[in-house]
């Protein structure tokens, strides 16, 4: 019959999930990649572990299938809870296990600020946070939070008082997913964003896209599109040496799995060209950040401090400023 599939999925989660007292919870594909790092980093990568990914977008759950399926072959058991309850059912199901008062062992986290995610945290005696871009910044620059005792899996070099910290040096992905490179001096790599796509920052957006372009005119762009972003404002622009290229993962895996590599790759403010800079540390290959003045975009001041947590860790990576 064909809904018992489903039926069998649904009693296999439930199963795990009021029996088991150690959960692995993740929202994007970025999230899956230090995940695995993490798990490496344990000796525990091919053990069987059963991961839950959030109430998340269709884009981010396909990375995550593609990225256990097809780049990392791990094929970790991911049960994608929209497939397998509706939001609301699911909050039901978590309210019975508030009612038994059923503390966990251990959670492992990549999006401490997801609401569902918190909530087992909550309920947890052991609590491992993995980086998601700005995340890990945001966490650790809120002193209360060290009243927590989390413990932070991250690729930053960060040091400050009160947190537990745990270097995450991307081992596995270096090591296993990398290939040998060459240089190719006339290719750039643009990373595409999703802080432009409220309609009071678009107009300005084109226009850095328009001048990057334009000085960087003898060459030919790749604009990887973020998966939150749309495109179809990039394409209208019509700018000669740019060319769009969408992919089905995160572009640190994309640029590692590559055989060529670009001149240099630029950004704007993204927590990639950290990861990059870390990752490409052995090649010439340029790490740029197309900088611009805040105050001149509308930008809400939780975004701007988010930025300006972030010009550190720029900074401190050796990456450059385009202008």
């Amino acid at each position: 019959m064909k809904f018992y599939p489903q039926v069998k999925k649904k009693i296999k989660f439930l199963i795990y999930f009021f029996l088991s007292r150690n959960f692995y919870l993740i929202n994007s594909p970025l999230q899956y990649v230090n995940l695995v790092e993490f798990l490496n980093h344990k000796d525990q990568l091919f053990e069987k572990k059963n991961i839950l990914v959030g109430y998340t977008s269709l884009n981010a759950k396909n990375q995550i299938k593609n990225l256990n399926s097809n780049i990392y072959f791990i094929n970790l058991n991911i049960f994608y809870l929209n497939k397998i309850f509706s939001v609301k059912i699911f909050h039901l199901i978590f309210g019975i296990q508030k009612i038994l008062k059923r503390k966990y062992l251990s959670v492992l986290c990549g999006d401490f600020k997801y609401y569902l995610f918190k909530e087992f945290c909550k309920k947890s005696s052991a609590v491992d946070l993995i980086d998601d871009g700005y995340s890990s910044i945001s966490f650790i620059n809120n002193d209360n939070n060290k009243m927590l005792n989390y413990k932070l899996f991250t690729v930053f070099d960060i040091g400050k008082s009160g947190f537990k910290i745990q270097k995450n040096n991307h081992y596995y992905l270096k090591d296993k997913i990398g290939i040998k490179k060459k240089i190719d001096n006339n290719l750039i790599f643009l990373l595409g964003t999703g802080i432009f796509q409220h309609e009071r920052r678009v107009n300005e957006f084109e226009s850095l896209l328009k001048n990057f372009s334009e000085k960087n005119i003898d060459k030919k762009i790749i604009y990887f599109p973020h998966r939150s972003e749309n495109i179809d404002f990039i394409k209208n622009i019509g700018i000669k040496n740019l060319e769009i290229q969408k992919t089905n993962e995160p572009i640190e895996t994309f640029v590692l799995r590559h055989n060529v590599l670009p001149h240099f790759i630029a950004g704007f403010y993204s927590a990639a060209l950290y990861n990059l800079r870390k990752l490409l540390a052995d090649y010439d290959t340029k790490i740029v950040n197309i900088n611009f003045a805040l105050s001149e975009f509308y930008f809400e001041k939780h975004e701007e401090d988010m930025i300006n947590d972030f010009l550190p860790y720029l900074k401190s990576g050796e990456i450059k400023d385009f202008y």
